[in-house]
């Protein structure tokens, strides 16, 4: 599905620039040996990123301090190739350092809209996200806003999900959002269990399957606070479970307690 942001009635959050260049500037010498290399300076914050098995640096993302709303890239001219691609350039525009700036977290999960809640379903790779949004569109009629990831951010005291412009193996994203009415930490199992958990519990369920730059302690810092405050103000569950829609009438039945 096609991915269209209304900027007629709505003002993007920051603007990016791309240039087209010869040659890469770098902020101190060039790096060695790093796929994707960050640092800051005097002015702001730079990423760089590197050809695939190559010592060549192709891309340079540059936030302005003095200037947030505007993201600058340069891209060498024989690699732009990079920029056909959509999910080439949000990971070279490093989206989860330019959400985490904006107080947003990129959460691996899939997104579904039930009613005028969202629920996030969110587990590694391979553990059923997709399949239990599946169940959910098949029995319950839910939408599939996103079947990878989804940003996550607090308005005016309200956790809202919003879909991407880009998704894993479902191929599914739309530009919707929704209130967070619930997490759901996946988890398989041979019979369908759920329970709530307490706020250090989910905190180490999620926290795993942050997008995030973990080499960064100010991003690692910043990432945990913005957790934190979800995992108190949103309920977090834990769902063991077989691909059936028992599992869906299990979940239904205890959001309930909280749509």
């Amino acid at each position: 599905m096609d991915f269209i942001a209304d900027l007629q009635n709505h003002e993007p959050d920051f603007r990016v620039s791309v240039e087209l260049v010869d040659q890469i500037s770098f902020c101190y010498d060039n790096p060695e040996g790093y796929d994707v290399w960050t640092c800051a300076d005097d002015h702001g914050w730079h990423a760089y990123h590197r050809v695939p098995l190559s010592d060549c640096y192709y891309g340079h993302v540059f936030w302005n301090e003095r200037n947030p709303d505007l993201v600058k890239i340069e891209i060498l001219e024989q690699q732009k190739y990079y920029l056909e691609n959509t999910q080439n350039l949000l990971n070279l525009l490093t989206l989860e350092a330019v959400l985490l700036k904006a107080k947003t977290l990129l959460l691996h999960s899939a997104f579904i809209r039930a009613g005028e809640k969202g629920i996030l379903f969110s587990a590694p790779s391979g553990t059923g996200k997709s399949t239990q949004a599946s169940l959910w569109q098949q029995h319950r009629q839910a939408d599939i806003i996103n079947g990878d990831r989804a940003a996550l951010r607090s308005v005016n005291g309200v956790w809202t999900a919003w879909g991407l412009p880009y998704a894993g193996t479902s191929g599914i994203y739309r530009n919707i959002s929704a209130p967070i009415g619930a997490v759901v930490a996946l988890r398989q199992a041979k019979t369908n269990a759920i329970r709530r958990l307490r706020p250090a519990e989910a905190i180490r369920y999620l926290y795993p399957e942050l997008t995030l730059h973990r080499w960064e302690a100010v991003s690692v810092e910043k990432a945990m606070n913005l957790l934190t405050e979800l995992v108190c103000s949103v309920p977090v569950y834990l769902l063991e479970c077989r691909p059936d829609e028992e599992a869906v009438c299990l979940l239904e039945q205890t959001l309930k307690e909280v749509f």
